[in-house]
């Protein structure tokens, strides 16, 4: 199997993390520890790297969080920021880093200054300190890697909210494909588009069979409805009619949110928050399995949460199941106010399994 699309990963004053490094990651990672510890902030982080943090994925993370402020209002930037930060002005603060270890991209918010050249094209310049306020300044969030400025998007303000649009540079490399699946779940408008896009593939098929490994009384399912509101509907064993696949518990949709997003991330990353939401412990096994073997055939890159035993140790066999397939587990704990990182590949995850203390 190829390499994991992320090797390493460096998060630097974002979220809760002043620095936090991941030397070691998998094609499937499991991110363990107690509730509050930044499990769900290490999916956010990637969210970003993956989307080279573009309108949609800042807009989602700030909604998420609940702020009803904009991606292209500067003051909502400043809660993806450190609390010890936000007391900063903006242009000043230190940038977020998310990425490779080696090679991270950083996400800023900076002044800038623009003028026009003899021969009529207007060049704007990002600083990185103070400019003075007599001078005409402009603002923006600016995307950058060590070697090369990826994207900004100069934000306006005039007598109402700030607006933006964001300028993709001529040099900016392809984004992969990332599907989040939330600790709800997956919306309908969600389900739908995921659906049909792969229908009449073999997926399709894929799709029906992981369905019966949950439940064999599936014999079938189909998406019935309009537009954004489509509901799974299951024909079962001894029973006439279809019936919603909710009617097979909390679990069912669950289970099917998760292997739908799985099929719909190749060559990218599929990100699910606190997995065993909802989902017996065989339950959680049999899909990790379908998980790791998806994983290799679609190059996909799996980031995971739980604060479960139980998710840990059906990740556990799963991955020492696949021996193609890298599984590494991290888990963090906090200690005195300090964040640290314990991290342990296949041939380290049974004795994980076996000694671990309960980690909510």
């Amino acid at each position: 199997m190829a390499e994991p699309h992320l090797p390493s990963l460096t998060i630097e004053g974002f979220r809760g993390f002043k620095k936090l490094d991941l030397r070691k990651l998998g094609h499937v990672n499991l991110l363990v520890g107690k509730n509050g510890v930044g499990k769900s902030s290490v999916l956010d982080a990637v969210r970003l790297y993956s989307s080279h943090a573009s309108f949609e994925t800042l807009g989602a993370l700030l909604f998420e969080r609940g702020d009803p402020r904009g991606p292209y209002d500067p003051d909502a930037f400043s809660t993806l920021l450190p609390l010890s930060n936000t007391l900063e002005p903006l242009p000043l603060a230190p940038p977020i880093r998310v990425g490779p270890i080696a090679e991270p991209i950083s996400i800023s918010v900076r002044w800038t200054t623009t003028t026009v050249e003899p021969d009529g094209t207007t060049r704007v310049r990002f600083h990185e300190g103070v400019v003075s306020p007599s001078v005409d300044r402009g603002i923006a969030i600016v995307v950058e890697s060590p070697t090369e400025r990826i994207r900004y998007a100069p934000l306006v303000r005039r007598n109402g909210p700030w607006s933006g649009e964001y300028i993709d540079l001529p040099q900016r490399r392809p984004n992969p494909t990332y599907r989040f699946v939330s600790s709800h779940g997956l919306d309908y408008a969600a389900v739908g588009k995921y659906w049909d896009s792969i229908t009449l593939t073999e997926w399709e098929d894929e799709m029906h069979r992981v369905l019966s490994l949950f439940d064999s009384r599936v014999l079938k399912f189909s998406l019935q409805g309009e537009g954004g509101s489509r509901r799974v509907m299951a024909r079962l064993k001894d029973l006439v009619r279809p019936v919603p696949l909710s009617f097979l518990g909390e679990g069912a949709t669950r289970f099917f949110g998760i292997a739908l997003a799985m099929t719909n991330c190749q060559n990218g990353f599929l990100l699910i928050d606190e997995f065993e939401n909802g989902l017996h412990y065989t339950a959680q096994e049999k899909l990790w399995r379908f998980i790791v073997r998806a994983a290799k055939e679609l190059n996909v890159q799996v980031f995971a949460t739980t604060h479960s035993n139980d998710c840990l140790e059906a990740f556990s066999k799963a991955a020492n199941e696949a021996t193609d397939v890298e599984g590494v587990v991290s888990r963090l704990v906090e200690v005195d106010g300090v964040l640290h990182v314990a991290q342990y590949d296949e041939r380290l995850i049974d004795f994980v399994t076996r000694e671990m203390v309960e980690i909510r």
